[in-house]
């Protein structure tokens, strides 16, 4: 499934304020840590979910623009926007499975 979310960008001191949009996929959810009581073998720290970014834009309030690579790395190796991106993307997620759910129920009263 795609995601999409907006970064503001604000430059101290600058006359630039910089909105940037990120258009991704998650790849991977992760896996949960695994063992913490338990004897030291058993234990697994997990591992974070990975993304793909699919692209990164720059809006200037004037217009749109493709991110430079350069750009789109700071952007995206930023660990509080990645992890707005995953926080996002599970939210969504939720969102669908509860809606797809529902829908599931209501279709069940409606053959009853």
């Amino acid at each position: 499934m795609k995601y999409e979310t907006s970064v503001q960008i604000i430059t101290a001191g600058s006359q630039y304020d910089l909105g940037v949009v990120i258009k991704y996929r998650i790849t991977s959810w992760g896996s949960p840590e695994l063992g913490r009581f338990g004897p030291p073998e058993n234990y697994d720290p997990g591992s974070p979910p990975e993304f793909d970014v699919e692209s990164v834009n720059v809006n200037d309030g004037k217009a749109s623009y493709e991110a430079p690579q350069w750009l789109a790395d700071i952007i995206t190796d930023d660990e509080c926007v990645t992890g707005e991106m995953i926080d996002l993307a599970f939210e969504e997620r939720q969102a669908a499975r509860e809606d797809a759910a529902e829908a599931r129920r209501e279709a069940l009263r409606d053959e009853r």
